[in-house]
């Protein structure tokens, strides 16, 4: 199955969590396959001929539902978000505004009930999110305000490499601009060769971190 990989780590969360929220009649697996149905129904082709999908996701569930949730709702949404980032990825979709993932109360839903909707919606001044991509081609898509760098597992971006701090560097998306931002990292941050502190970074600057090189490519 294409996106069995999101199922899976939804799947993972939810083992946890709405089994002992949600009545029996709801599987686990079932959270992931409305976002799954909704990415892959809603995916269109932008202008340049890369696949755009939704970076909004809305989920909502009943009252009952959501109040016995809202401990870990917010756990919830960030991993949910964090799959569609990885899914993003791997396919090489795109997303033309911040990604970001809610659960709202339907006061019309009956417990158990699960409703998922995706919207296109551009950054505010209609900026799209940019890319990294490391030395093997593998791309990853800035979705997020800010995106840390560095060895330390829980990094956005982590970063296997000796020469590197565990937390190197951060990219903040300021204003209009992507900006890095060298975090007092013992080996620095290099962009087009030249060491920096804080850059504002332009499509294709080459990015070096310890041994281990990133192109920035504006999405």
């Amino acid at each position: 199955m294409v996106l069995k990989r999101i199922e899976q780590k939804l799947e993972k969360l939810v083992e946890g969590t709405f089994t002992r929220v949600f009545p029996s009649s709801v599987k686990p697996i079932e959270l992931g396959k409305r976002v799954r149905r909704v990415l892959e129904d809603k995916k269109t082709i932008g202008v340049q001929g890369q696949i755009i999908i939704p970076n909004r996701y809305v989920i909502s569930l009943s009252p009952k539902d959501l109040e016995n949730i809202e401990s870990i709702q917010e756990s919830i949404q960030r991993e949910i978000s964090s799959s569609i980032r990885d899914h993003a990825n791997d396919e090489n979709y795109h997303f033309q505004g911040t990604l970001t993932v809610e659960i709202l109360s339907n006061s019309s839903l009956k417990t158990g009930s699960i409703e998922v909707d995706g919207l296109f919606e551009e950054n505010k001044g209609g900026f799209p999110p940019g890319s990294l991509i490391d030395e093997n081609g593998e791309r990853l898509i800035i979705t997020e305000q800010k995106l840390s760098i560095g060895r330390d597992t829980k990094s956005t971006m982590q970063v296997v490499d000796v020469e590197v701090s565990r937390n190197h560097a951060e990219i903040r998306l300021l204003n209009t601009s992507f900006v890095l931002i060298d975090l007092q990292s013992t080996n620095g941050t290099f962009v087009n060769g030249q060491r920096v502190q804080e850059h504002t970074l332009q499509n294709f600057d080459q990015i070096k971190i310890g041994s281990t090189i990133l192109l920035f490519q504006k999405s």
